[in-house]
């Protein structure tokens, strides 16, 4: 019989009673073996552990050297599936260790979203100029510790970091050794004389019989030899130091890998295990790497081959890098692949002089990030506020709440039509809608030719009849969008009179909304349902939009008069949008991505790409977050500055640019299987079909139909026009916001022009009181249109922040990669190598840089004063009156160009050497020298000639012509010369480019590859971009600063000394228009595409434009009282206080009354905060398929919204809540 186990011993089992030597025995039996298994399970435990250390380190050092099969590393971390397909395509383009996942990356028709631009560490130019060079161990360290990591919050743990760096410097240490050109001349040397001596050796074959009898004396002497030296050596070894013998273990991996290099070229089999032979090489033990030195470049990955033909061309060797400049390459692919989870392919150019990484990033990532970074996105209106597009009256009320349609009970006339129409009894005798195609707009344009015969009851009946079948069709649109009305419980009071053309548009209104939400609703019953279901707010949107649209296109068409052209009043019926005089704006919000079914519309969703494609995020977007990647993994910005990459851009997409199809591009890649197959469903050819039916009346971003050189073409009728959604949407809010001030600006010019040659001609052509007259109106002019200016601005820049969602944008407080410091312990977060700069030796510094700048500007006003004594000589000697007016003019013109062009050089030193650890403060920093030594250069004279002349009476500066004294002519002349030297300078800053453009691609071959595979097309396509000018000439420095000094200086001119020559607005204002075309045509055609970054306001440039402004109050009151020469020096002083009080009153009451906030903006914040509290703060993203709705109560214009009267009006059949 089998005997049950216990833990128990089989004494005390069987009842007998143990005694206590047993027990003790037994215990101590069960600790020895409980001992024993300790260890086993730790080791087995250690095993394991370093096992896995071992896995995960070979998997990072694969992917650092170029040997990690990535298609296994997709299929473990991706759950991407075996594919016949994908291994053919394998064996024919992609080698198996190249860095990403082809297919499908491409789908999207978007060639890549970035790209980062190397040297070809294999090229060898005709000058020599890229030779190899030593690279040491501590150099490697720098390079990954400051180039290659980012410390962020959101970055990898430290521990993988730690292995990554190990990963980096053990690869570091196979690389081929660096040879001088010394070195190898004496490596050959060493092969000659081995040669040699081998030589001598065959020779002396002969000879060797006749000593074969004094080997055995000589092997005896030699063994004596041996133990001496062995003895000499023990003694030797002794004495060396520890120092000494920590150079042993990489010198022994050394000779172990060279061996295993050479038994892998013999192919002889070897057990040597690299990886394990790496990691027990001690990088903390840094003295055993001090003499290792390592190439840079030619390490063979890449070559130059030559055809039959003679053809030279480069390819692609794909082996484990050998030098440190692709091993740096490798590793930063690596780790955007591994870390950032982007794709990336790189390519050899054609020329081989450089290696282009095309870094793209996909959806999932994309969205992953957004979510995970908090990135503001915008919901769809039609989803968060659909019904604010409904017509509504002069009280912001929805016309289907009107009286007039539901409050007819005493109408008895009325009620009896009513009746006979919903019964039936009576027609309306329309047309009834077909089918939704081209002829929808004429179907509704003859039901509103056969509306407007309709007596007052009829319109009346059939409005009220119709309205009962919206409200139908309404109350499943508010169910499948969760939309609140409970707020319009109310009964109206003090409503708003509308009139019968209004309520005669309004059922064409009605007509509309029934037939394409009804449509909308059918196509919910066929296949593709669930497309419609994704794209439903959407449509309803596009439907509201169009029914609007029409409606008030049909009456404009019966009533167009001369008025309402000029004045664009081509609306009857309004939305609270018009009313508000504003473009529907849907609120934004932080992006997360919704659990359910139910959030799956709720944000606004925009056509990618010419297939129609619609995506949550633009390209613009996707650029903005994979940079962002980018930079939470690599140091780009030092990477460049140290020169191991040359360039670093995003790239253009022809076809949202210049309305250029990509199929040539995209079509070898689908041929060749590297695309999915998409076949359009029933559903989407049906919302396709009514998208092409109502995209006319939707917003310009919904669709991508037309190019953005199309929509911002120049506006004959409104010159100073241009599309600022459309450049916001390809190039980012920071340059749309530039142009949005430019347009702005020019636009402001225009009024001021026409004050201002009316005002010209009054002050030039009259004389005594009334010219004095004329030019005191016109600088009263100056000061109320400069302050409005500035006040305007600021609600303009604001509207732009609420309408792109830029209300809390902050920008990223970057550090600069050319900044260095000392490294000290952080007192914030505690971080021990934090770089530090001590302020007293940066402001030290920046004393120096000012010190040398105002030296500069004595020189300046030297060569002024230099430039007085020439005119004062022409007066004396009799030159010609034209000389002497124009000759010194213009020469004080060309002195302020050169100064300026040298100072723009001299400024980027001086930035440089005051070592700012911040971009922003670097970039503030260049506008104010900038700034100052462009006013001192650009206004010395001009101040001079106004205020000092008679400290220079000697040299007669306000002579001018036959007249002694007439400083406002002499400024005059002067502003003529400036503006029109101004104009031309638009000439060769477009031109120069052009002509360069024009040469390269004169002289330039095409570009045609000899190795030619299914990216060829694209490759190509990249190339030719990156041949472009670059928009930034330094990547610290943003590409608007100068465009926006050039206004900023103008509008110095125009403010402060626009009173002496008032036609110099009109000259601005025209020369304005020119900097719009030329800037534009600059970035469309000419640069490389900029990236796109956000923006709230114009910054620094507003306070400088604030400090302008007042300085013109002082300026314009002193050119009348002291230059004018109008008023009597007796009560100059008295008139001089007088006009600073009266302009300084003027300045500070316009700034009083104009608030910096628009009401329009103040309400559609106010909107915006209700609609976010309705549809996203109580949004459940635990899983349920609702929303948590909130009471949120809110005044706009005058309307207060979710206070419940006392008064309920009574619930009837055609309330839509129903």
């Amino acid at each position: 019989m089998k005997t049950e186990q216990s833990d128990q011993p089989a004494s005390s089992r069987a009842g007998v009673k143990e005694k206590p030597k047993d027990k003790e025995k037994d215990k101590e039996k069960h600790k020895h073996k409980d001992k024993k298994a300790a260890p086993n399970k730790k080791k087995i435990n250690e095993q394991k552990r370093q096992k896995g250390q071992e896995e995960n380190f070979k998997e990072i050092y694969g992917f650092f050297t170029n040997q990690v099969d990535v298609k296994r590393f997709l299929k473990q971390n991706l759950n991407k599936k075996d594919d016949e397909s994908d291994e053919k395509n394998q064996d024919e383009f992609l080698n198996p260790n190249e860095f990403s996942e082809m297919k499908g990356f491409y789908d999207d028709f978007n060639m890549g979203d970035l790209v980062i631009v190397f040297q070809n560490p294999d090229f060898q130019d005709g000058e020599g100029l890229l030779k190899d060079r030593a690279v040491g161990f501590k150099e490697a360290e720098d390079v990954f510790d400051k180039v290659l990591t980012v410390m962020t919050d959101e970055g990898i743990s430290k521990s993988q970091l730690k292995k990554e760096r190990d990963s980096f410097l053990l690869a570091y240490l196979i690389l081929d050794d660096y040879k001088s050109d010394q070195a190898q001349q004496e490596e050959e040397k060493d092969k000659k004389n081995e040669e040699k001596a081998n030589q001598e050796g065959k020779n002396q074959k002969d000879d060797n019989a006749q000593k074969k009898e004094m080997a055995n004396e000589s092997q005896v002497k030699q063994h004596v030899e041996q133990m001496k030296h062995q003895e000499v050596h023990k003694d030797h070894t002794k004495h060396k130091s520890k120092k000494q013998q920590l150079y042993l273990p990489y010198a022994q991996f050394l000779d172990e890998y060279k061996k295993y290099l050479a038994d892998l070229k013999d192919n002889r089999v070897s057990n040597f295990d690299l990886v394990k032979k790496l990691l027990e090489i001690n990088l903390l033990d840094k003295q055993q790497f001090k003499g290792v030195e390592k190439r840079f470049r030619q390490g063979g990955f890449s070559e130059k081959s030559i055809t039959l033909e003679q053809k030279e061309f480069w390819r692609c060797k794909n082996n484990q890098p050998k030098d440190f400049q692709t091993l740096v390459r490798f590793t930063m692919i690596a780790k955007l692949c591994r870390n950032g989870s982007l794709h990336c392919r790189q390519f050899i150019t054609t020329e081989g002089d450089r290696i282009i990484v095309v870094i793209k990033s996909s959806k999932e990532v994309v969205t992953k990030q957004a979510e995970k970074g908090k990135n503001t996105k915008q919901l769809e209106l039609g989803y968060a506020d659909l019904f604010s597009l409904e017509p509504v009256d002069i009280k912001y009320r929805p016309l289907r709440l009107n009286k007039w349609i539901r409050d007819y009970s005493s109408n008895e006339e009325l009620q009896k039509k009513l009746d006979e129409y919903v019964s039936g009894r009576r027609e309306d005798n329309l047309p009834r809608l077909k089918a939704i195609d081209d002829s929808l707009e004429e179907h509704f344009r003859n039901i509103y030719q056969k509306v407007l015969l309709w007596d007052e009851i009829d319109l009346h009946a059939l409005v009220i009849k119709k309205q009962m079948e919206v409200d139908k069709v309404l109350r499943i649109l508010q169910k499948e969008l969760n939309i609140d009305l409970s707020h319009e419980k109310v009964e109206l009071m003090d409503e708003a009179t509308v009139t019968t053309n209004e309520w005669q548009c309004y059922y064409i209104y009605l007509e509309y909304i029934h037939n394409l939400v009804e449509h909308v609703q059918s196509l919910k019953s066929k296949p593709g349902a669930v497309e419609v279901n994704r794209t439903q707010a959407f449509l309803y949107k596009l439907i509201f939009r169009k029914a609007l649209g029409d409606s008030n296109q049909f009456w404009y068409e019966k009533n167009q008069t001369f008025w309402k052209e000029l004045t664009q009043d081509k609306k009857l019926l309004l939305n609270i949008w018009d009313r508000l005089s504003m473009d529907p704006v849907s609120p934004y919000a932080e992006y997360f991505k919704p659990n359910n079914t139910a959030g799956e519309a709720m944000w606004r969703q925009y056509e990618i790409n010419e297939l129609g494609w619609r995506s949550e995020f633009i390209n613009m977007e996707k650029i903005k977050i994979t940079q962002t990647i980018v930079l939470k993994n690599i140091n780009i910005l030092k990477m460049i500055q140290d020169q191991y990459c040359i360039k670093y851009c995003p790239l253009h997409d022809q076809y949202q640019l210049l309305g250029l199809t990509k199929k040539p591009l995209f079509e070898p890649i689908k041929a060749a299987g590297y695309m999915n197959k998409h076949e359009q469903t029933a559903g989407a050819k049906a919302i396709r079909h009514l998208f092409n039916c109502m995209k006319d009346e939707a917003e310009s971003t919904d669709f991508d139909g037309d190019s953005l050189e199309f929509e911002t073409q120049f506006n004959y009728k409104q010159p100073w026009d241009l599309n600022i959604p459309t450049m916001r949407d390809y190039f980012g809010e920071k340059i749309a916001l530039y142009f949005t001030f430019v347009k702005y600006y020019t636009k402001q010019l225009w009024y001021m022009a026409l004050i201002a040659i009316i005002s010209q001609g009054l002050i030039s052509g009259s004389e005594g009181q009334t010219r004095a007259s004329g030019i005191i109106i016109f600088s009263i002019a100056i000061i109320i249109w400069s302050t409005f200016f500035i006040e305007y601005w600021k609600r303009e820049q604001v509207l732009f922040s609420v309408q792109y969602g830029q209300q809390n944008f902050e920008e990223d407080e970057a550090e600069r990669p050319a900044f260095e410091g000392q490294y000290i312990r952080s007192i914030t977060n505690d971080d021990l190598n934090e770089e530090f700069y001590s302020p007293f030796s940066r402001k030290m510094k920046m004393l120096l840089s000012l010190s040398v700048s105002f030296l500069i500007i004595a020189c300046i006003i030297g060569c002024v004063i230099g430039i007085f004594f020439l005119k004062n000589y022409l007066t004396n000697t009799g030159a010609d009156p034209l000389v002497i007016s124009i000759v010194p003019s213009l020469l004080n013109s060309i002195q302020i160009n050169f100064f300026n062009f040298i100072y723009s050089r001299l400024v980027l030193l001086f930035n440089d050497y005051e070592n700012h650890k911040i971009s922003s403060s670097y970039e503030n920093s260049h506008i104010a020298k900038i700034f100052v030594f462009m006013f001192v250069n650009n206004f010395n004279s001009f101040f001079i000639i106004s205020f000092l002349e008679s400290y220079f009476s000697s040299l007669n500066l306000c002579k001018n012509g036959n007249i002694d004294k007439d400083c406002f002519g002499v400024l005059q002349n002067q502003m003529i010369i400036i503006f029109g030297v101004s104009f031309v300078n638009n000439i060769p800053e477009l031109a120069t480019p052009l002509i360069t453009k024009y040469l390269a691609n004169r002289n330039k071959e095409v570009i045609d590859p000899y190795i030619k595979h299914a990216f060829t097309p694209i490759d190509v396509a990249i190339q030719e971009q990156l041949g472009l000018e670059n928009y930034q000439e330094n990547p610290e420095i943003d590409g608007t600063v100068g465009d926006y000094m050039e206004l900023i200086i103008q509008f110095c001119y125009l403010c402060l000394f626009g009173l002496a020559f008032p036609s110099s607005y009109l000259m601005a204002f025209v020369s304005n228009i020119a900097e719009i075309q030329v800037d534009k045509y600059k970035l469309v055609k000419i640069c490389i595409r900029p990236f796109p970054q956000g923006a709230s306001n114009i910054g620094n440039w507003l306070i400088i434009l604030e400090v302008i402004t007042f300085l013109a109050i002082f300026s314009n009151a002193g050119l009348i009282v002291f230059t004018s020469q109008t008023i009597d020096k007796d009560s100059q002083l008295v008139v001089f206080s007088t006009l600073l009080v009266v302009f300084l009153g003027l300045k500070y009451l316009i700034r009083f009354l104009v608030p910096d906030e628009p009401e329009s903006a103040r309400i559609l914040g106010k909107r915006h905060q209700y609609v976010v509290e309705r549809v996203v703060k109580g949004f459940a993203q635990a899983g349920a398929d609702s929303y948590q709705q909130t009471k949120f109560n809110m005044k706009l214009g005058g309307v207060i919204y979710g206070i419940i009267h006392t008064e309920i009006r009574n619930e009837s059949k055609f309330n839509i809540d129903d």
